[in-house]
């Protein structure tokens, strides 16, 4: 390429040379648009680093790395679908409320969109927007759009992944989640997951395994705050070693339900109900849920649905909200309620709860991608 363009040519002075190829190091292109400005493209990939290492304060890291490309460069596309992310992860834990993400995730969506027609990422993210501002036909357009530029795409892999594992197809949630990975190998979020989907199937020495490599990427804060290493040993029944690994957890619900499960297990009957009590004593939908896992966990089944009965139907639950989508998502998939999934009680809670979450739409189009990928 460099001399096809002249660069370095005998007939060119050194300078000369020197000052074309800087220029050309510093030309960068994304969507339709050149990117000229060396500073503002080095503030994207930083912004994107930040944003796959998701360690503590890295999303903030992120969107200010996003902000700085856009102010040397208003029409960076790339740094649009960047900060598009940032508002969406950023609303999907609860960090950002609606009144504050969702105006903003519409201005980044927009120019995303706008000034990257081709970008499969654009289009998720403007679908996301969508989804969560109660619009389904305009975010099934987008899903439908970024479907056909990329059906083998990360996030349309772990879109379908989640699918799958929802409909309680949980081996081909795991192959989707393993092409995630290797579409993206570095990223610590895709590796989780699949250690994530691995538990759900029951498949805990291959999640063990995953969880060797994944820990190897993992930086604290990424939102499971370790538990999820915790997670591996206790369902493997490693209970003294998960022991250890929960001690080093942050107070809070979760924590909590390992040492109340944990205790239980190695017969420290007051322990375990002095956790518990804690869960409970926690309140709110996360302690709930936590305990009702701990219940399941016992064998208590008609304590653990009461429980799960009692979240959905709270007047607190504001369930058609996107930052209570992803809480939803992660105890209707729990590894720990697995011995619930054959209660008819709790097949009609299930599909209380998927009619309820309006995710008809968006997981639809999310099946069809994981036809393609087999195909």
């Amino acid at each position: 390429v460099l001399v096809s363009l002249g660069v370095g040519r005998s007939s060119e002075t050194p300078e000369a040379s020197a000052v074309a190829g800087e220029h050309l190091l510093a030309t960068t292109f994304t969507g339709d648009r050149p990117i000229t400005d060396l500073d503002s493209h080095n503030d994207y990939k930083k912004g994107r680093f930040f944003f796959k290492r998701r360690g503590k304060g890295d999303l903030e890291r992120a969107e200010a790395s996003f902000k700085a490309a856009l102010e040397q460069e208003p029409d960076f596309a790339d740094a649009w679908i960047g900060l598009a992310g940032v508002y969406s992860v950023r609303f999907g834990h609860g960090d950002l409320g609606p009144e504050e993400a969702l105006p903003l995730l519409g201005d980044a969506t927009r120019h995303a969109v706008s000034l990257a027609p081709g970008s499969t990422e654009a289009h998720f993210r403007r679908a996301f927007y969508y989804e969560a501002t109660g619009k389904p036909q305009l975010a099934e357009q987008h899903m439908e759009t970024a479907m056909a530029l990329d059906p083998n795409d990360v996030l349309a892999l772990g879109r379908s992944a989640g699918y799958h594992a929802h409909r309680g197809r949980f081996d081909e949630a795991v192959k989707l989640q393993q092409r995630a990975v290797q579409g993206d190998p570095t990223s610590a979020l895709q590796h989780h997951n699949l250690v994530a989907f691995l538990l759900i199937a029951g498949r805990y020495a291959e999640a063990a395994v995953a969880a060797e490599v994944y820990r190897a990427l993992y930086s604290p804060g990424i939102g499971d705050t370790g538990e999820l290493f915790a997670d591996v040993e206790i369902l493997q029944g490693n209970f003294e070693q998960a022991l250890m690994q929960v001690r080093e957890m942050a107070n809070g619900p979760a924590r909590e339900r390992n040492l109340a499960i944990i205790h239980h297990e190695l017969g420290q009957e007051a322990e375990a109900d002095a956790a518990l009590q804690r869960l409970l004593a926690i309140g709110g939908e996360e302690a709930r849920i936590h305990a009702a896992e701990v219940y399941a966990q016992r064998g208590q089944a008609d304590e653990a649905i009461r429980l799960l009965f009692d979240v959905m139907d709270s007047p607190q639950s504001d369930a058609p909200e996107q930052r209570q989508l992803w809480q939803c998502n992660l105890w209707l998939i729990s590894p720990y309620l697995a011995g619930l999934r054959s209660d008819g009680r709790w097949q009609a809670l299930y599909a209380r709860i998927l009619a309820a979450r309006g995710h008809s739409t968006m997981l639809a189009r999310a099946d069809n991608s994981g036809v393609a990928v087999k195909n």
